[in-house]
């Protein structure tokens, strides 16, 4: 194996006031010029590169080690893109071989990519990126707390929310980040919803006696009606997303789940937004903030001293 140092563009990311950061062997450097830069980002509202990244990789080859710090660098772009309220992401990957403490460039390679809004609201303050990386990203790169949480996909689709305008879109892509958090907290920490294990236990013997008495013999017919009671007791999602906020103790927003819910339902049904009786964009709002408040909360990273002010309200929609 060899040892190779791999530099990036890193796009839209916000320097002000630092010098860069590092984390376990990556590191991120500013561009001299980078606050001019970054003003220029915020007129234009279109990506630019700030600053270069580097990763310090082992590998067969050069190819190899691009690949590997690709890989390493998506789990950097999804959290800075989270706490940066806009996309940022990485190209231009210029592969050199480290010998001696020399550097041999071996290569460059520019990924065609597909990226969304350069300018959005910044969750977490400037000076606390460093720290929300150290917290965040041994979190999501640690494959039994991704499945236990499902906060890695979480991310993603609420990331993907961001670079929508349209409601419509917006929505549905903030709802499935909301059900992937609550059907892992409901799959990691079991609870009965409806009826307790003995009382769901007696249900299904009473139960097959009545498909027995009706001469319900087909198998699949069974299986169809066993599957709707098993359903009935998994919880509805609503039942999972009030025991999510319970568990995170943000109950006192479990009264708009039932409108969260029911914009969701107007949306992935096709009926109009006018159909209902309440504001569609503010709902989308105060999802898109509950979210950020979950998501902070399972990075162990809702602190007040470290996230935007705005963030940490129990007003959904406060504005400062």
């Amino acid at each position: 194996m060899k040892r190779f140092e791999v530099e990036a563009n890193v796009y839209s990311l916000s320097f002000w006031g630092t010098n860069g950061f590092s984390f376990k062997g990556v590191r991120f450097v500013p561009f001299e010029n980078h606050k001019e830069i970054e003003e220029s980002i915020k007129e234009e509202e279109e990506h630019h590169p700030t600053g270069t990244v580097s990763v310090e990789v082992t590998a067969d080859n050069c190819e190899k080690a691009v690949e590997e710090a690709l890989s390493l660098l998506t789990d950097y772009s999804t959290l800075l893109t989270f706490v940066e309220g806009h996309d940022v992401f990485f190209r231009d990957f210029t592969c050199f071989e480290v010998e001696n403490g020399v550097k041999v460039k071996k290569s460059t390679v520019v990924h065609s990519m597909r990226f969304g809004k350069a300018v959005g609201s910044r969750i977490v303050n400037l000076w606390s990126v460093a720290q929300f990386m150290e917290a965040a990203l041994p979190l999501i790169q640690d494959k039994s707390y991704v499945e236990k949480t499902g906060i890695k996909l979480a991310i993603f689709w609420f990331n993907e929310a961001q670079n929508y305008n349209l409601v419509e879109i917006e929505f549905p892509a903030l709802w499935i980040s909301l059900e992937i958090l609550a059907n892992s907290y409901a799959k990691s920490n079991p609870k009965a919803f409806l009826l307790s294990e003995g009382e769901w236990s007696q249900l299904m013997t009473k139960f097959g006696e009545v498909l027995e008495n009706l001469k319900i013999d087909s198998k699949d017919v069974q299986q169809r009606l066993y599957g709707a009671l098993g359903f009935a007791k998994q919880g509805s999602m609503e039942d999972k997303i009030n025991y999510l906020l319970q568990g995170y103790a943000f109950t006192q927003y479990s009264p708009e789940v039932e409108y969260f819910n029911e914009m969701r339902n107007t949306v992935l049904h096709g009926r109009p937004l006018a159909s209902i009786n309440f504001d569609p964009f503010e709902t989308t709002r105060k999802l898109e903030r509950l979210l950020v408040k979950l998501i902070l909360s399972v990075l162990n990273f809702y602190d007040e001293k470290l996230v935007h002010p705005v963030f940490l309200k129990d007003d959904l929609l406060a504005m400062t």
